[in-house]
């Protein structure tokens, strides 16, 4: 659903115009657009890709994005550390595959969760654990570009 022409990577699309087009008056452009942060991974899981898969279905879309924001940095999200354990098989090397990512693309980086935030049970962050995510594990993650 993240390559070019499927939905969301075409919503992507929209809401990065969105958001230059609300400041008509602002000296960026769309070529100016130069991070963005993605959590991936749980649909791919579920059906069973391999690491293989995951990683040409990724590289793939970071370059389909690059084509119109030359300058665009990403950065991945691990899913729930914990969560992917439990589950096994697919979940761990689409795991390995969002982890191996800066290994493979320049101008990635990869936010590791570390040890589990505490939801047990669930692929999915509460509230609370996003906002440590995000403030500490991403900005990590930036630092690195």
């Amino acid at each position: 659903r993240w390559n070019s022409g499927d939905d969301l990577y075409e919503r992507a699309l929209n809401m990065i115009g969105v958001a230059v087009g609300a400041y008509p008056n602002s000296y960026l452009s769309e070529a100016d657009v130069i991070y963005s942060l993605f959590s991936i991974g749980e649909k791919q899981a579920q059906a069973g890709w391999t690491q293989s898969q995951q990683a040409v279905a990724m590289d793939a879309m970071i370059a389909a994005f690059r084509v119109r924001f030359p300058t665009m940095r990403f950065i991945f999200g691990s899913m729930d550390p914990q969560y992917v354990a439990a589950q096994g098989g697919a979940w761990v090397t689409v795991q390995a595959a969002l982890a191996a990512t800066p290994t493979r693309v320049w101008g990635t980086a990869y936010a590791n969760a570390g040890a589990s935030l505490g939801q047990a049970g669930d692929v999915h962050y509460t509230g609370p654990e996003n906002s440590t995510f995000g403030g500490v594990k991403y900005l990590a993650a930036f630092e690195t570009l």
